[in-house]
């Protein structure tokens, strides 16, 4: 989770350059691969030639690929959307297999905990970012901090239609937000990823362990509360 706040350094860093240049109407920002796990590929560079594959194998484990990760690559699209009018795109590498968000075998499909936040993203927010300032406490650990909460603001065209991805980077305690929007009292469906520990992954024989699922969450004069290290896409009708 101290991770989650580098990409963001990283696209505004490269935002300033493009502005001290003048190219900034001209040039967009690709994250042409990105990842949160390093590629464990021996022998890279030397084809098949002693190349050991059982130990490329590694990139396979499943267990590898847990909800901090679902969570690390929601504030990694969050950073991109927050800032699209610079970021043209983001490709995610690879796809399938060693890092990828699908595990294919033999027998079938593994969908990862990363699945499950690309697949929110591209069917459940909506076309176009809102401007979005978020304030939050910090999670903390040893001289490190970043903030708890995370978001991005979605509407539909006619701006009747709003989705909220908001993300809890705490372990452990619950987080309370304020949506900025006085005086809603009702009950809104959303959706919620998160699972039983930041470590929880989806394997051959537990493939549901992390999945999406939907609840109705009250919203209290603005306010949501929203669970413990979770992804939840919050969806309001104007």
């Amino acid at each position: 989770m101290l991770k989650t706040t580098k990409p963001e350094e990283q696209i505004r860093h490269t935002i300033n350059i493009l502005k001290r240049t003048g190219y900034d109407k001209q040039i967009k920002i690709a994250f042409d691969e990105w990842n949160l796990k390093n590629w464990h590929h021996p022998g890279h560079g030397q084809h098949l030639k002693g190349m050991d594959i059982k130990a490329r194998d590694k990139n396979d484990i499943n267990s590898l690929y847990t909800m901090a990760d679902a969570l690390f690559s929601a504030c990694f699209l969050n950073s991109c959307l927050r800032n699209s009018e610079y970021v043209a795109m983001a490709n995610m590498a690879p796809v399938v297999n060693t890092r990828g968000p699908l595990y294919v075998y033999p027998e079938g499909i593994v969908k990862r905990t990363t699945y499950h936040v690309m697949q929110l993203y591209a069917n459940e927010l909506q076309p176009n970012i809102l401007p979005v300032s978020v304030k939050s406490d910090l999670l903390s650990k040893d001289d490190r901090s970043v903030p708890v909460v995370d978001a991005v603001v979605t509407c539909s065209d006619d701006k009747k239609q709003f989705a909220i991805a908001l993300v809890n980077k705490d372990p452990e305690k619950e987080a309370e937000c304020d949506l900025g929007i006085e005086n809603i009292d009702r009950v809104v469906d959303t959706i919620i990823l998160s699972g039983d520990s930041p470590d929880a992954y989806n394997d051959v024989d537990s493939p549901d362990r992390v999945v999406p699922k939907t609840a109705k969450i009250k919203v209290k004069n603005g306010k949501v509360t929203i669970p413990a290290h979770s992804l939840v896409i919050l969806k309001l009708n104007r």
